[in-house]
């Protein structure tokens, strides 16, 4: 059960799962590749990641003399706030 707020985006064999707090992405992305291995079915693993983005991303990343991690979904580069889960593909 989710205690942020909590997106998933789809298009076609893609989507973004968006998670206001970092340890409800890594259950998501958990649970995700277990419920896909039982239909034998895995995640694109070069394309899979999970990213702090957004507002506290700059602050955090900035203090380490880093920008904040940006990726791209349809052809777009994403520039949002919360935490990634997974941008892949089946």
């Amino acid at each position: 059960m989710s205690q942020g707020e909590a997106y998933l985006v789809r298009f076609v064999d893609d989507f973004v799962g968006s998670f206001q707090n970092g340890h409800e992405a890594e259950e998501f992305l958990r649970q995700l590749r277990e419920r896909l291995s039982d239909s034998n079915l895995y995640l694109a693993e070069e394309k899979t990641r999970i990213l702090q983005f957004g507002r506290f991303a700059a602050v955090d990343r900035a203090g380490a003399g880093m920008r904040p991690e940006t990726f791209e979904f349809f052809g777009l580069q994403a520039c949002l706030r919360g935490w990634i889960a997974a941008a892949s593909s089946l």
